[in-house]
């Protein structure tokens, strides 16, 4: 676990920052060091964390389960939100990233509106939105 130093020499933990399995192509990390800049814990929410090298390499936190199954995505976030708290549920990985803002919307976080993202990954419905 991790602490970081706030007020008056006194150690808190940091919030949770969860991203719900990451891509291959590098941002995923980028998004990690970009939570850990802003004083942050990230951690990767995969089916398989060995797809993702940089979380060994970072030292970054995850959690094995099924990212398939919304309802096993929202129980991972609320253990996290009861461990130190959770600032915000994102992806890397725009296959997930409807997943992430309805389990961040179902928790009470900011997040975009799941029905708009699931529109614009489906090109048909982007179209006829349009």
């Amino acid at each position: 676990m991790h602490a970081f130093p706030r007020g008056r020499g006194c150690a808190v933990t940091a919030s949770w920052f969860a991203l719900v399995e990451s891509n291959t192509t590098g941002s995923g990390r980028r998004f990690c060091q970009a939570a850990r800049d802003r004083g942050l814990r990230p951690v990767v929410l995969a089916a398989r964390p060995e797809r993702y090298p940089y979380l060994a390499a970072d030292r970054v936190d995850h959690r094995v389960l099924d990212t398939g199954d919304p309802e096993a995505v929202l129980a991972a976030c609320r253990e996290l939100a009861a461990d130190g708290g959770l600032a915000g549920v994102t992806s890397s990985s725009e296959y997930f990233i409807a997943t992430a803002a309805r389990t961040a919307r179902r928790l009470g976080l900011v997040a975009p509106d799941p029905a708009a993202l699931a529109r614009c990954r489906d090109k048909a419905r982007q179209r006829d939105a349009l």
